[in-house]
């Protein structure tokens, strides 16, 4: 069985794991080429003199949106204000590069700050040699706003992230998520339930943004659903189990982390109100489409047990037909038609220990055949396995009438099926016995399995204080080494 078959049959929350695979890697490439992106257009920008124009404007913006129009974060104004006071004006020149308000701005406005040849040249600056480049960062490219959205986007800003900050606490609250919903209704409907909670809140922030709207990226969102999932889950929980204790604890978790994931994307300025409508409509959402998922897996299991039910039953009408053929053949004495109905019957039922009993004493009547010693075999294994003493007593009785000489027990059985006879009788304290498959073990050769057999019986002589049997085993054990 590969590594990734014992996977999707054990209940590790795979497709969890898979999804913050994804996340890590898309955020890791998109970081690698932002840096890229933005170093090369803050040389342009740079080389083209366009931040002795623009600076003193995009302050006084900044500040004016935030002291008058109400528009931004104290955060931002503050980061922005540093940054401008820095020797390396770098970090300034990627706050204004990427807010998306500020070029709209200037193009409508900057014939008040600038002359008409000015502004003529900064525009041909501006559309013809950095914003190109500006339009390649991931954000601007997949993530979803009021200016750029399409078909796409409605699933691709899920892999855009702002920082590694977000990033972390998005992959622990999917994989709390996945351990706790997956293994209830299955991998693939994980995953529906995943790209739904992505495909509605893009809708509903398409509903409800605003020309100020921050953009939507990262996987919130499908997050969102995800815990709306989850409390739908521990709703259902407590329906069919009725404990009070442990479903009010889980729904007081996952209640807390929802408070604070939405309050932390309100306070860190992740998000706005209308963002953070989007996201609690897809928490709803998600809970009221886990339901259906649930109430669908069920569903599907009651049919597949229902299918198996009767599979069963069919089979075994069909067995003891067959089987009550071979005993009427018996009773007739037509043992030739028998073994050979009951030949067909072991390819078709190899574990049924009827038909395993009834071969092995039909093919007795012709031990010289090496079919007999077949029988022998599956009927050996399958004692072992079910640890069956009385049928293993009988079948190593009739070997020892049916293989009376040292040759005929050498070339009929292999010595591993007299060393299981030994394990099963010493299990069942029969050692008397298990003595007397050793003979027979020891007869067929094999030095290896000789003194496993030894080891056996030294040590249950030993632990029974059968000294004289003790002493007797450890000489030939150390004779054939």
């Amino acid at each position: 069985m590969s590594v990734l078959t014992l996977l999707v049959k054990t209940r590790i929350p795979l497709l969890s794991l898979l999804l913050i695979i994804a996340l890590v890697a898309s955020f890791i490439s998109f970081e690698t080429q932002d840096a890229t992106t933005l170093q090369k257009v803050t040389n342009q920008y740079k080389q083209h003199g366009l931040l002795q124009l623009e600076k003193p404007i995009y302050v006084e913006f900044i500040e004016r949106r935030f002291n008058i129009e109400q528009i931004g974060t104290a955060d931002y104004l503050r980061l922005m204000q540093d940054a401008a006071q820095e020797k390396n004006p770098d970090t300034f020149i990627s706050l204004l590069l990427n807010d998306r308000f500020f070029y709209p701005y200037l193009l409508n406005e900057g014939r008040l700050f600038f002359s008409e040849p000015e502004f003529k040249s900064w525009r041909v600056k501006r559309e013809e040699q950095v914003n190109p480049l500006v339009r390649q960062l991931s954000e601007l490219r997949f993530a979803l706003s009021s200016e750029r959205y399409g078909i796409s986007t409605f699933i691709s800003y899920v892999f855009v992230e702002s920082s590694r900050l977000w990033l972390m606490v998005n992959l622990i609250i999917l994989l709390v998520c996945g351990v706790f919903i997956e293994p209830k209704i299955g991998r693939s409907k994980v995953l529906l339930l995943f790209l739904g909670g992505a495909f509605s809140t893009a809708s509903i922030y398409l509903l409800v943004l605003t020309e100020f709207s921050f953009i939507l990226q990262g996987a919130s969102g499908a997050l969102c659903a995800l815990m709306g999932a989850s409390l739908s889950q521990i709703f259902l929980s407590y329906r069919e189990t009725h404990s009070l204790k442990l479903n009010f604890a889980l729904f007081v978790l996952f209640a807390s982390i929802v408070g604070l994931y939405l309050s932390a994307q309100l306070y860190f300025g992740k998000s706005d109100v209308n963002g953070l409508m989007a996201y609690f409509m897809s928490l709803v959402t998600g809970g009221g489409f886990y339901i259906i998922l649930r109430r669908l897996t069920l569903s599907e299991r009651l049919t597949q047990i229902a299918l198996a039910t009767e599979s069963n039953s069919q089979t075994d009408r069909q067995f003891r037909s067959e089987f009550a053929g071979v005993m009427n053949t018996i009773s007739a004495f037509d043992f030739d038609s028998a073994r050979e109905k009951l030949k067909l019957m072991s390819e078709h039922y190899p574990d049924s220990a009827d038909v395993k009993v009834q071969r092995y004493h039909l093919e007795k009547l012709h031990s010289g055949e090496g079919v007999y010693w077949e029988c022998v075999r599956d009927l050996v294994n399958y004692s072992v396995v079910k640890k069956d003493y009385a049928r293993m007593k009988f079948i190593f009785a009739d070997i020892q009438k049916n293989a009376p000489s040292k040759q005929r027990a050498k070339n009929s059985l292999e010595p591993e099926f007299y060393h299981k006879m030994m394990m099963v009788f010493v299990k069942f304290d029969d050692l008397n016995k298990a003595e007397q498959a050793f003979l027979f073990l020891e007869l067929a050769g094999q030095k290896d399995i000789i003194r496993d057999a030894c080891q056996l019986l030294i040590q249950e002589f030993k632990s029974r204080g059968v000294s004289v049997k003790q002493q007797q085993y450890q000489m030939l054990f150390e004779r054939i080494g």
